[in-house]
């Protein structure tokens, strides 16, 4: 199938996704799923309503049941029975727990194995918990939506190969900062890129159009969908700082700052507390997710982020246009000048801050402290460089 529809795609696209929407190449979702994803967008639903429905599925409520008696919930009685789970857990959240599950019982046949299988499950939950932290802390409302779509993201990846007969990294690698040109890469080789596959697939398994808006920032489902997307994109690239091979840390604190207004110091703070959410569903929850390897990834990225832009500092203060302008008494050389250090200070600021936060978590007995002490040498080196930049370019 997937010769034909890799055609089909780069001939008609929208004739492509619309056979996707029909069902075309994808896995059924199960019944109990359906309902599910009808509930969590319903106004009206209750947690009577979500008991009824994991009581249908044996598999789903037993699973509910066993996470709701984790250490994480800290519950005073063990739960035995839909009811009792619901309500150690909370409905909100009992509710995004079955639903991430179920799909992702219902998605397995779109993983190969179960390398391919953890590797999703990790990157999900990650993008999930991060985007929930996000939208509760720049938007202020329910943060189970975020949690959901967050997890749902990924799902474009997942269809690529058995719909267009590879990878979506063929097109877009993982190390790509911007998603826009990700986008636009996979939609010049394929004719669509992964988050139309996503939204395609969603519409077809009866997600609301606030949902695959989301995937499609459609501006026209208002300014909550498009909110959610921006949730959704800081979440993806912290995710693959963690697990990828993506070096571009300040390139987070740039789209929160793109899109929150989020000063680098409140993102960062952000940032750690869905890592530390993380750490505590991996130890508590039956989440099995490699966090160890993942905080090395951030710590050696965050010291050569630092170096790098460091270095990049250094060379731009010692070009002649910038010593040139240091020593003019013009305004507009002045202006200039200001507006060339703010723009080399700002990353600095933002990784080497976040870097320092990061270290001030690390176990010193760890394997991951052995790039701590490397982030505070670069940290000493990085306050004489925005000192000098800061008062001693001008005599």
């Amino acid at each position: 199938m997937s010769q034909t529809s890799s055609e089909c795609a780069k001939k008609d696209p929208d004739d492509f996704l619309f056979l996707v929407e029909q069902g075309q190449g994808l896995p059924e979702l199960r019944q109990t799923t359906r309902e599910l994803i009808n509930l969590f967008w319903r106004q009206d639903a209750t947690a009577r309503d979500l008991i009824r429905i994991l009581a249908s599925d044996q598999e789903l409520s037993q699973s509910i049941v066993d996470t709701s008696n984790r250490k994480y919930f800290q519950g005073l009685f063990v739960a035995s029975t839909p009811r009792q789970a619901v309500a150690r857990m909370g409905f909100r959240f009992s509710k995004a727990m079955a639903l991430v599950t179920t799909l992702g019982m219902d998605l397995q046949p779109l993983m190969a194995d179960n390398g391919m299988r953890n590797d999703f499950v990790t990157r999900a939950m990650c993008r999930a918990v991060t985007a929930r932290e996000m939208e509760d802390y720049a938007r202020c409302i329910d943060m189970e939506e975020a949690l959901v779509l967050g997890f749902v993201w990924g799902v474009g990846d997942l269809l690529w190969q058995p719909l267009l007969g590879g990878h979506p990294q063929d097109a877009c690698p993982l190390d790509l900062a911007s998603l826009e040109e990700c986008l636009r890469r996979e939609r010049l080789q394929a004719g669509v890129d992964h988050l139309q596959l996503a939204a395609a697939a969603l519409r077809h398994w009866g997600f609301p159009p606030r949902a695959t808006a989301c995937m499609l920032c459609a501006e026209e489902a208002g300014p909550e969908a498009v909110s959610l997307r921006a949730c959704c994109e800081v979440a993806d690239l912290f995710t693959r700082l963690l697990f990828s091979g993506f070096q571009d840390v300040y390139a987070v604190f740039a789209k929160g700052r793109e899109h929150f207004n989020l000063e680098a110091d409140e993102l960062g703070d952000v940032l750690l507390t869905s890592l530390g959410e993380l750490a505590r569903m991996t130890e508590t929850l039956i989440i099995d997710l490699d966090m160890q390897s993942g905080l090395r990834e951030l710590l050696r990225k965050s010291s050569r982020s630092i170096g790098k832009l460091q270095g990049n500092s250094v060379t731009a203060t010692r070009l002649p246009a910038f010593e040139a302008l240091a020593q003019s008494s013009d305004s507009r050389s002045d202006q200039v000048l200001q507006a060339v250090a703010h723009e080399v200070r700002n990353p600095l600021m933002a990784v080497a801050g976040f870097a320092r936060k990061l270290v001030a978590t690390v176990n010193p007995t760890s394997r991951e402290s052995e790039y701590a002490q490397v982030i505070l040498e670069e940290g000493q080196r990085l306050e004489a460089v925005l000192a000098r930049m800061h008062g001693g370019l001008r005599p």
